[in-house]
Formats: structure tokens, sequence, C-alpha cells
């Protein structure tokens, strides 16, 4: 009883109040749905429930309340839940056919769609009036859309565990994703596109060209064939070759949506190629064209602080806001964040890393270099439990290894920090950065044997950097002056 007391005392304070305070023609039971509906929007459950509850309270022979809770409760992929609130509703009023749409559209929640079609395909076989066909049509359509939704989810999912894993530089795991978003989805072509990239990376351009090919089948456009046609031309070692194709496609697209495409493919591969020159001038007319795209000025940015143009890179960071900004606010905050860790202001830094944690607290990439910054902010600060929850969210990627390693090098464990910079190597064997701190640590640790595996990895960084790498350890000098 106190129970019933309780929610009772809820109605009753729920409607006066609304009722006072409210200029409205809603019934109560109106004003409680909508406020349940709203809860629900903003994915407020207990809110809602609490709303929902009192609606049945104030209309005790009412469907909608427990149709509203069901579809919550699936929402929330509470099955069980979901399937007691319906036997509720059920129980009201067994013959009202929202009974069976509801059920229906729950199944959809479940992903069982076979089901679904085959209980509305059903009630078509046995329904005889005009409006019972018009209404279950209705219903198999709206199965059939949320089916489509469902699988294009899915894929969208899957493809991003294949991104993830290029990322990580898992080719072969990529692969197995793309694969089976293959197999899901064969007319789609973003799985055959990903594809090329994780083949071309595998050096395994047969397949790379074939997966083009089945693109170009299934494509409604030829734009995205010929940007990977470009990308398995610059894979080959065919750069100039790729670059004359990109060019004609620049010529020929004069839009400026063309034109900015085009143009942020060439850069993209010229920096790959450590052509930074040509990138910058080719992200230069991306920014021209195109004032609000951020990121091109992010980039802009980072070429200018490595080639020490201080005076465009004073004006340029005054244009870098979050005003107008065509960009999310999370990728204004880390590229923000990169640019002052560059600028080796790491206290600005810092503070631009943890609003970009704000809005994704499990990035590992932004837990990285939230470490990394907190360290060199402060010497004493506790940067590990961010570097290792980094390496706990993506143990594939060589980044987190390595930034964790740097931060272990920062703290004076050199010794610790042996074992993350390998595994990053063994990853990436490409990692510039990791050779670079792992020589420090053998320099830091110091004699002949120590001196000559420091000298061996600077070197190897240094090679593997080009002309352009500035390290962050320099200690050859003082190695070459202590060996004498």
């Amino acid at each position: 009883m106190p129970k019933l007391y309780a929610k009772l005392l809820v109605v009753f304070l729920l409607t006066t109040l609304f009722a006072t305070a409210q200029n409205t023609q809603d019934s109560p039971i109106q004003y409680l749905l909508k406020k349940a509906e709203d809860a629900i929007q903003k994915k407020e459950f207990k809110e809602a429930l609490d709303a929902l509850e009192a609606a049945e309270l104030v209309c005790p022979s009412c469907l909608t309340p427990h149709f509203k809770k069901a579809m919550m409760y699936a929402d929330m992929n509470d099955f069980k839940s979901a399937e007691k609130a319906m036997k509720v509703a059920y129980k009201i009023n067994p013959r009202n056919t929202n009974n069976i749409w509801y059920a229906v559209l729950i199944d959809c929640k479940k992903g069982l769609f076979k089901e679904a079609i085959t209980t509305v395909q059903n009630l078509l076989a046995n329904e005889t009036t005009e409006a019972g066909i018009k209404n279950w049509n209705r219903l198999k359509s709206i199965v059939l859309t949320r089916e489509l939704i469902f699988e294009e989810n899915k894929i969208i999912a899957i493809v991003a565990k294949g991104n993830n894993a290029i990322n990580d530089y898992d080719f072969e795991l990529a692969l197995h994703y793309f694969d089976s978003a293959s197999n899901i989805c064969p007319n789609c072509v973003e799985p055959h596109l990903r594809k090329i990239i994780a083949y071309t990376e595998l050096k395994d351009f047969d397949n790379a060209d074939r997966e083009l090919r089945a693109a170009s089948v299934l494509s409604y456009g030829e734009t995205q064939v010929n940007r990977y046609a470009a990308i398995i031309k610059e894979r080959k070692g065919l750069l100039d070759e790729a670059l004359v194709d990109i060019q004609m496609l620049i010529d020929k697209d004069t839009t400026t949506r063309g034109q900015a495409n085009w143009l942020g493919l060439k850069a993209e591969l010229e920096m790959k190629n450590k052509r930074y020159v040509e990138a910058y001038n080719d992200n230069c007319k991306i920014y021209s064209l195109n004032p609000r795209q951020k990121h091109t000025l992010y980039l802009m940015m980072l070429h200018e602080i490595h080639t020490n143009k201080n005076e465009e890179l004073a004006a340029h960071i005054k244009e870098f806001t979050l005003e107008n900004a065509n960009i999310d606010a999370a990728r204004y905050y880390y590229d923000k964040g990169y640019l002052y860790y560059e600028l080796k202001d790491y206290k600005t830094s810092l503070s631009n890393f943890e609003e970009y944690l704000k809005l994704l607290p499990q990035n590992a990439n932004g837990l990285s270099m939230r470490a990394m910054t907190k360290v060199l902010s402060d010497s004493t600060a506790d940067g590990l439990t961010d570097a290792n929850l980094a390496v706990q969210l993506r143990p594939n990627s060589a980044d987190v290894w390595n930034n964790r390693g740097f931060v272990k090098i920062l703290m004076g464990s050199y010794t610790d920090a042996i074992g993350d910079l390998t595994k990053a190597m063994i990853l990436n064997p490409k990692l510039t950065n990791a050779y670079n701190s792992l020589g420090y640590i053998y320099y830091k640790i110091g004699g002949k044997e120590n001196y000559d595996k420091a000298l061996l990895n600077y070197n190897k960084a240094m090679e593997l950097g080009g002309k352009d790498y500035k390290p962050y350890w320099k200690y050859k000098e003082a190695i070459i002056g202590k060996k004498g």
C-alpha cells in the first residue's frame, strides 16, 4: 500500500503542478505521455518510467503507456521487461491490433526480421478488409525499412572495426572485417574500397586491383574509384603518375567541392612521400576555397611550425577558432592540442586535450596525448593512469605503446620504457620516434655497448624520418663526445 500511495502522490503532484504552472489544454494522461516521450528522447529512462507509471495510474485502461514502456525497454535491450509490458497491454485489451504492431516492432529491435516479416505475411494472408490490408502493408514497409537500416548500421560498425585495425597496422585483421562486411552486403562499395587500402599496405597489388574493379562495377560514380586508383598507383611507387592523374581530375572538376576533394588527396599523398612544401601549397589552395576548413588550416600550421614560418603561423593561429568551423568540436580540440604540443606550450596543449576528452572520454589517442602533456607540464604529475588506459583500449596501436614508453622516460622509468618502445616497433617497424626514444634510454643507461645501441637507434630514426625530421631527444653529439 505505501508504494501505491507514493505513486498516487507522484500523479497528483505532476498533474496539479502542471495544471497550475502551465496554460495547456492537455489532459493529465496526455501531459504524462508527452513528458515520458521527451525523457525517452533525451535517454532519461528513469524519468520516462516514472511518467509512464504515473500515466498507468491515471488511466488504468489505457494501452499507450504500456506500449511506450515496452518500446523504451526494447531500446535499452531489456527485452524481458518489454515482453512483460506487452503482456499487461494484451491483458487489458487482447483484441487491439496495436498489440501485434508493437510485438512486431520489438522483434525488429531484437534483429528478428524474418520472424517479423512472417508474422506480417500471415496477417495479410488472413486479412479481408481493405483497411486491414492497408494497415498490415504499412507495418510490412516499416519492418523492411528497419531491416535495411539495421543491416546498414551493422556494416558501418564492421567497417569501423576494420578501419581501427588499419590504424593499428593489423592489415590481415582489417581484411577479415571488410570481407565480413562484403558477405553481409555484397552490393556495398565501401568494404571493397577499404580492402584496397589493406591490400596495398601488404603490397598485394593484384588483389587491390581486383577490389578496385569490383568497386567500379558497384559504384554509382567515378569519384571514389578514381581516388582509390590514384592511391594504388602511389602505393606501387608511381607517385608522379598518381599526381598527374589527380591534376587531370582537378582540371576537369571545376566545382569548389571537387577542387577541394582532389587537392586534399594530392596533399595527402605528397605528405606521405615527404613532399611537404607541395602539400603545404595545396592545403593553402584548399583553405582559400573554403576558410571554414579548419583541419586544413591545422595541417598548414604544422608545416609552418616545422619550417619556422612564424609570421604566417601567428596570423593563422588567430583564425583557428571553433566558431564557423567546418569541423566537429572534438576534432578541433585535438588539433589545437597537438598544435600547441608541437609549439612546446604543454599547458595550453593539455587544456585542449582535457576539453577533447570531455567529449570523447574513452579515446585512446586523446588519453595518450593527455598523459604526455601532463608530465611535460609538470614532472611530478601522474601520466601513467591515462597512458595505461590508452594501452588497454587499443592494445594493437603502436602509437599508444610508444607514447606510454615516452611518459615512462619522462618519469625516469627507463627500464620499464624499453618494453613499451620495443612493442611499438614490433607493431610498426617504421615508427620513427620509438627508435629515437629507445636510443635515448641506452644513452642514459651509459656504457660502451649501450652507446653503440643508442647511436644505432638514433641513426635509424633519422633514416626513417628523413631530412625534415626533428628528433625530440638529441644525444648523438654527446655520445660521440663520450666515446672520444
